[in-house]
């Protein structure tokens, strides 16, 4: 089962119950915390124009934009600091590597944990 799908099955009893819980994106993500290995042998591609990151989050640094319908391989998913999911990648026919927001992959990047 997806885990985007767990993590909202998971707040439906807070939300339920009146629970409202607020969190603030870091104002300064650690880009460099996440470590990484190639452990995914899946790949997918890119739904939109796509920034690869230097690190899972949004205010890190962009290595590289790519456009839609672009090859990423996948490596790894990590879970950063604001709850969201990113995948590490290399795009395809490049020694370029990153991370990539999963909501931006046509599969939702990889299932494989860093």
């Amino acid at each position: 089962m997806k885990r985007r799908l767990l993590s909202a099955v998971a707040t439906i009893p807070l939300v339920a119950a009146g629970v409202v819980a607020s969190v603030a994106a870091p104002a300064s993500a650690n880009c460099g915390s996440h470590s990484w290995s190639n452990k995914d042998d899946q790949s997918g591609y890119t739904l939109d124009s796509s920034p690869i990151r230097s690190g899972p989050h949004e205010s890190c640094g962009t290595v590289r934009t790519v456009g839609a319908s672009v090859l990423l391989y996948y490596h790894c998913f990590v879970t950063n600091e604001s709850g969201n999911t990113w995948t590490h990648v290399r795009i395809a026919g490049t020694e370029t590597y990153g991370w990539v927001f999963d909501d931006h992959m046509n599969d939702h990047g990889s299932y494989v944990r860093c």
